[in-house]
């Protein structure tokens, strides 16, 4: 339910209109921009569908939002794993449920309240923060909005916000409830143990062939083949045929000519400026220098700054009042007062590094890398553009191949990591996650549609000759992994038998330090521990919390089993009056009440208005890659 709290700010604390308009995309309101709806609807809610299209612009704007945050590796099928596609799906129902409760509880919306919203979003005021109705009305133009669609959103909208204001009002926890909570979470824990590490178990028995094929048959899920595929595929790129691209001289000397003003130099100068508010000032500034003044100085006396270094520049970078004049002068030249938009300016120049423009010689090979490149490119579209025709008119993949003289390959078999029968990545996949996704997406003998690669410069088409269903390794190719798993399940049932024999004998009343001595092992003792703990062991620190002073208990660590002894329970520390700790845990106390509150409301929303999810067709919506 936390996601209702996204809602409250949607309209009257928005800074942008797209903000507005996607809120209202997203509660359905209307078909503003989504024309007619698409009946393959992925739920329903109540007496209202969320389309496939609204659902699949939702997921995009979400999955974009997060592969800025995370990088371009982040890819549709990350974003699945870690949920996005639920979690889209969940705010659009919420969204949903809100307005139909509105609409039921019969809240109204006042010409004043539609009044107020408009006047006081940000992106309707001019500078002063008055409602502007030119820039009002253009902001509605360009997003292809009328203003009584966006009242009759607002209608819809605005009672929406009302609910969740209500759910997210401030919300008190006792401070008895505070303090309590306080002290179990501080409270610490302290045990002496001993860990019976695996690795030092000795006297494990060779097995026998008998053995190791027992264990085998009754591990067998242990030693499974993924599935496999073997996969033939085409793959086109400007590689393939930039070898052959030939570029006349003729046409290099007619690029050359074309782009030559692009391929100039531009003359650059290193200037630096004094800024002042008014002509006078910078007048004086500038006769004090022309009388021989040293700039430095003159500029720091009479502007109160130091000159701003704009280091080198191009006459195109800077404003049209200033870059006539800049760059007329001779080095160590000082301009007259000159006006811009950010005041009067005194602009000396420091240095000149004059413009160059290449002679074709120079510039031959730049020119023509460029233009086999071009060529190159265009040259894979069109092979592209011919063998989808090919395709599309049912030819297979094999005879495309032979009648275009294209190169099909073949992989033997591949898995799902890209990886063949050793383990070993296959390398010059085209676009590689793409391709996988498409190879294990496909029945056998399927065949793809041609796709263009992520970098827009080459394409793949892949048929799926053959599905080898995950199965078995053969014994004798794994022969070696099962002997070691087997010794490594022995070594470590002879160390919970150890442990299991330690336990009984603390329980017994004997001294872990004795144990200890007679074991030849190592008595440690933990610090303090808090619950979140995770030293010596997640599974011993959880255990602690439950065990009462001298009580011993078994656990398993990352190196064995753990027998510890709880030591001493230290309880909270008295409260130290530290009003930002105190204050962050009331706020995170409440935060949870208030998460509970709206899940309870999200719950009692379900009941009354019926919910139904189509998996099969929020499938289908969903972005495949």
């Amino acid at each position: 339910m936390g996601k209702l709290r996204g809602i409250v700010a949607k309209v009257f604390f928005f800074a942008l209109l797209g903000l507005l308009i996607l809120s209202f995309a997203l509660w359905g309101v209307g078909d503003i921009f989504r024309g007619q709806q698409e009946p393959d609807n992925v739920a329903e809610v109540g007496e209202r569908e969320i389309s496939s299209n609204a659902y699949r612009q939702a997921f995009m704007e979400a999955y974009n939002r997060q592969r800025q945050m995370l990088g371009e590796d982040f890819s549709i099928e990350m974003a699945r794993q870690i949920g996005l596609d639920r979690q889209v799906l969940e705010q659009l129902i919420a969204d949903q449920l809100l307005l139909q409760h509105a609409n039921r509880m019969g809240m109204v919306v006042t010409e004043e309240q539609i009044r107020q919203v408009l006047v006081s979003t940000p992106a309707f005021q001019d500078s002063e923060g008055q409602f502007d109705r030119a820039r009002f009305q253009q902001l509605l133009r360009s997003n292809q909005m009328s203003e009584q669609q966006l009242i009759n959103s607002l209608r819809q909208d605005i009672p929406v916000n009302q609910i969740t204001a209500a759910l997210a009002a401030p919300l008190q926890v006792p401070d008895a409830l505070s303090e309590q909570i306080r002290q179990y979470r501080e409270e610490r824990r302290i045990a002496e143990y001993l860990v019976i590490p695996r690795s030092s178990v000795e006297g494990v028995e060779t097995p026998d062939e008998a053995t190791l094929r027992s264990f085998y048959e009754e591990h067998q899920d242990t030693f499974m083949a993924p599935e496999y595929r073997r996969v033939s595929y085409i793959h086109l790129s400007p590689d393939d045929v930039r070898d052959s691209v030939g570029i006349s001289e003729e046409r290099l000397r007619e690029e050359y000519e074309a782009r030559r003003k692009e391929l100039s130099v531009p003359e650059e100068r290193q200037v630096e400026q004094g800024l002042f508010d008014s002509r006078e000032e910078a007048q004086a500034a500038y006769e004090d220098i022309r009388n021989g003044g040293d700039f430095t100085e003159v500029i720091e006396d009479t502007s109160g700054e130091a000159p701003i270094e704009l280091g080198f520049v191009r006459q195109g970078d800077l404003p049209e009042s200033l870059a006539e004049n800049v760059f007329s002068l001779e080095e160590g030249g000082v301009t007259e007062p000159l006006e811009s938009s950010f005041g009067w300016h005194v602009i000396r120049v420091n240095e000149i590094q004059e413009g160059e423009e290449p002679s074709f010689e120079a510039a031959r090979e730049q020119i023509r890398n460029e233009l086999v490149e071009y060529e190159a490119v265009e040259a894979t579209v069109s092979l592209a553009n011919e063998l989808d025709d090919l395709l599309a008119s049912g030819a297979p993949l094999e005879e495309a191949a032979q009648e275009m003289n294209l190169e099909l390959q073949t992989i033997e078999a591949i898995d799902s990591e890209g990886r063949n029968r050793e383990g070993q990545q296959i390398e010059g996949l085209p676009d590689r996650e793409h391709f996988l996704s498409e190879t294990f997406s496909l029945s056998e003998g399927q065949e793809s549609l041609l796709i263009e690669t992520s970098e827009g410069d080459s394409y793949f088409v892949l048929q799926v000759d053959a599905v080898e269903e995950p199965a078995p390794r053969p014994f004798e190719e794994v022969r070696s992994e099962v002997r070691e798993l087997w010794e490594r399940e022995q070594r470590e049932a002879q160390a919970n038998e150890t442990a299991e024999d330690i336990l009984s004998r603390a329980k017994n009343g004997k001294s872990l330090a004795a144990i200890a001595e007679e074991e030849d092992l190592t008595l440690r003792q933990t610090e303090p521990l808090l619950r979140s703990a995770e030293e010596p062991s997640r599974e011993l620190v959880s255990q602690m919390f439950g065990m009462e002073t001298d009580e011993a208990a078994i656990s398993q660590g990352p190196r064995g089993p753990i027998i510890a002894r709880l030591t001493e329970i230290v309880p909270a520390d008295a409260p130290t009056g530290n009003e930002s700790a105190q204050s962050e845990l009331q706020n995170e106390l409440e935060q949870s009440l208030r998460n509970d509150l709206e899940t309870m409301f999200r719950h009692g929303l379900e009941s009354e208005y019926q919910v139904t999810i189509h998996e099969d067709r929020l499938e289908r919506a969903t972005p495949a890659f």
